[in-house]
């Protein structure tokens, strides 16, 4: 695919960016937005599970449009659309736009449960990231969601067969055995395309244990240390079709973000489907603030909790990959590894 003249102008300026934060900038690059609460699914993993989730009022579409703009003028260059299941907005087509516009490096992440048509006016988002977690019968029953498998693959399908380079993602779980990865690998192989295989994420913003999350940050764990291993023999088996970049394995190595050194109110910034800044990030909602995200972002709340970022004892062993991947951006090692994560899925 050929290089376009706005993708060398935005890298440009994403370097520019990552240049002012190391010298001691605080420029949000990049965003983790949670654009919506409601799901389809019930994910017995899921790490933005929340009560009432279903019932909740999301931003609206003017909020929404609004949140882009001020997105725009802090400096904003890549942004992550989950959920929730994030086409079940509507106006999520608009939404890419707006920010296309805005010279936005968009990704989403869906469960591929939208019908073709809705995921026709999606397109023009620059990546596409459908959750497979295993065979059929362990997809469906991790979500309890008959059907959500086949229908997940007729949605990778139709992506490639629109020329749209999708990822496949994976939540991996004590549970998850070698064979199915292998067999989503070779899926991903024939379709010329990547595997991300991530590990059970923290849901510490809801306590009532009703998701089978990580219970703690011991990255000693043997959890862990199978989910290294798994992913280290994966790599060697099938090379550039499993799209984990370094960064992640290096943080989980190191002990956690805490140790690799997080950076997640320098770099980045995380929004709730209700429009709040989720504050340090979205991993912790210590607080969430709605309103001028340039004063919120800027102002003494977030500066106080920026004091102890990675250093306050729920940060110990942190591993969440959003966070991480951003905190990675300013290390050189992290940035090549993920530009070439980025451009396998973009060109």
């Amino acid at each position: 695919m050929k290089i376009k003249k706005s993708d060398i102008v935005s890298a440009v300026q994403i370097l520019k960016t990552i240049c002012a934060v190391k010298m001691n900038r605080r420029i949000p690059l990049y965003c983790e937005w949670e654009v919506i609460s409601h799901c389809n699914m019930s994910c017995s993993f899921c790490s933005t599970w929340i009560r009432d989730r279903n019932k909740k009022e999301d931003a609206s579409t003017e909020e929404a449009l609004n949140i882009i703009e001020q997105l725009s003028e802090l400096g904003t260059k890549m942004v992550h659309l989950s959920g929730g299941e994030p086409t079940l907005r509507n106006d999520l087509p608009e939404l890419i736009t707006k920010a296309k516009e805005r010279n936005m490096i968009v990704s989403i992440t869906t469960n591929g449960s939208a019908s073709i048509q809705k995921m026709e006016k999606i397109l023009h988002a620059d990546m596409i990231r459908i959750s497979i977690d295993g065979n059929e019968q362990f997809h469906d029953t991790i979500r309890s969601s008959p059907g959500a498998f086949n229908r997940a693959m007729e949605t990778l399908q139709f992506l490639v067969s629109r020329k749209k380079k999708p990822l496949i993602t994976v939540v991996y779980t004590e549970n998850t055995s070698y064979e199915m990865l292998t067999k989503l690998a070779d899926i991903a192989k024939l379709l010329n395309i990547q595997v991300l295989v991530n590990n059970l994420g923290r849901n510490i913003n809801d306590e009532s244990g009703n998701v089978d999350c990580q219970k703690s940050n011991d990255l000693s764990s043997p959890y862990f240390c199978k989910y290294i291993a798994m992913l280290c023999r994966l790599r060697k088996d099938y090379g550039n079709v499993i799209a984990n970049p370094n960064p992640h394995l290096t943080i989980i190595r190191q002990g956690g973000l805490d140790v690799f050194g997080c950076r997640a109110m320098d770099i980045a910034i995380s929004i709730k489907p209700d429009g709040g800044v989720s504050l340090p990030c979205n991993g912790w909602s210590k607080m969430i603030m709605k309103g001028n995200l340039r004063e919120i972002y800027y102002g003494e709340e977030a500066m106080k909790l920026r004091s102890f970022q990675g250093k306050h004892s729920i940060c110990k062993g942190c591993n969440i990959r959003c966070m991480g991947q951003a905190s990675a951006l300013l290390k050189l090692k992290g940035l090549l590894a993920i530009i070439d994560s980025y451009a396998r899925s973009l060109l």
